[in-house]
């Protein structure tokens, strides 16, 4: 597997996307978002996600020029249409509207409609965590993205649905958490797919049903189970009721394009007494839980989001290993678009 440095990923994104008409900035911000899911472990989220991005611009499916806009708003509210740019600058947008009517209203929520996929839900819980904005947010697929089966079925008809929290702490990093409602993202399929790996039991089923370790099952109809069985399950209709059923953005055909419906509760951490009383208590439940004493074959207690940073560090240092088969793809996208000669090269 190829190794490369931070910055040689984020010029490959940049490069790709650039090359199908991306300004330059919206070609780094998209780019340094997939990069830091790299950075922080979520290699499901990372520069794999590009070439998939790249075929997505070439059917017309995203806009690589396009920026979001709102479309309805009150004072704690409001309803944004992401007109198919790149995920990430939606919900970039989407998160600053977020924040802004939070400090101003003390709580707010943001429906967002025609979003393209957002990559990892953590960055906009810490984005607004960093503010001092209590953030809960809820995605949900939709058209041709289905890919779960509800607990006690056969039948991609959910998506993974995953749902984000992000708490400030003030001196101390935001607790973030971040995790889909399957029992595992359907993007570490396709990373053991490309690194030809078997996947453990209990993640997927055929088609027809029946578990299976082989990943290349879920691309021939296979489906993601819910996590915790029928409690993921439940957490997986919140997320298609406010995410969906709320904004609307569920209000389409079942064979249109691959969508996220995107949905985001915020509360300013001073809406209830001082914000300082928040960050006094907050700080103590950390230190409270980090004094916990670790379980056998644990070194310590870590609070959600903090293996991520220091997984960042490390990968920061030593650079990120990519599968062949992404690097593969890579090439690939770069050689069709005419500018793989411009593509950095590995580092190791």
């Amino acid at each position: 597997m190829p190794s490369f440095s931070a910055d040689g990923l984020r010029q490959i994104g940049s490069l790709l996307f650039r090359a199908v008409g991306a300004p330059q900035e919206i070609a780094t911000k998209a780019a340094d978002s997939l990069v830091m899911s790299n950075l922080k472990g979520h290699d499901s989220h990372g520069i794999t996600s590009a070439s998939g991005y790249v075929r997505k611009i070439l059917v017309g499916e995203l806009d690589p020029t396009a920026h979001p806009r709102v479309l309805n708003e009150s004072s704690t509210t409001a309803l944004i249409d992401g007109q198919w740019a790149f995920g990430q600058i939606t919900a970039e947008f989407a998160t600053d509207v977020l924040v802004q009517k939070a400090l101003d209203m003390r709580v707010s929520a943001v429906g967002v409609l025609r979003c393209n996929h957002i990559g990892r839900l953590g960055q906009y819980a810490e984005q607004a965590a960093s503010s001092g904005v209590i953030a809960m947010i809820t995605l949900c697929g939709g058209g041709r993205g289905t890919s779960t089966t509800p607990y006690g079925g056969v039948g991609r008809t959910l998506g993974s649905n995953p749902i984000a929290f992000g708490l400030p702490a003030g001196k101390q990093p935001p607790v973030i958490i971040d995790f889909a409602t399957t029992v595992v993202a359907g993007g570490k399929i396709a990373v053991a797919r490309d690194k030809g790996e078997p996947i453990p039991e209990g993640w997927i089923l055929t088609k027809g049903g029946q578990p299976t370790t082989d990943p290349n099952e879920f691309y021939k109809g296979g489906m993601l189970l819910t996590m915790a069985g029928h409690k993921g399950f439940g957490l997986s209709m919140v997320a298609e009721a406010l995410g969906g059923a709320l904004t609307g953005a569920t209000r389409f055909e079942e064979a249109e394009r691959s969508r996220n419906c995107l949905f985001m509760w915020g509360v300013h951490i001073g809406a209830f007494q001082p914000a300082e009383e928040y960050l006094m208590l907050e700080a103590r439940s950390i230190d409270k839980v980090k004094g916990t004493p670790p379980a056998p074959g644990f070194d310590e207690v870590l609070i959600p989001g903090e293996r991520g940073r220091r997984t960042q560090q490390v990968r920061e240092r030593e650079g990120v290993w990519i599968p062949d088969k992404t690097w593969h793809n890579i090439r690939s996208t770069a050689e069709q678009l005419g500018v793989l000669d411009q593509l950095p090269r590995p580092t190791d």
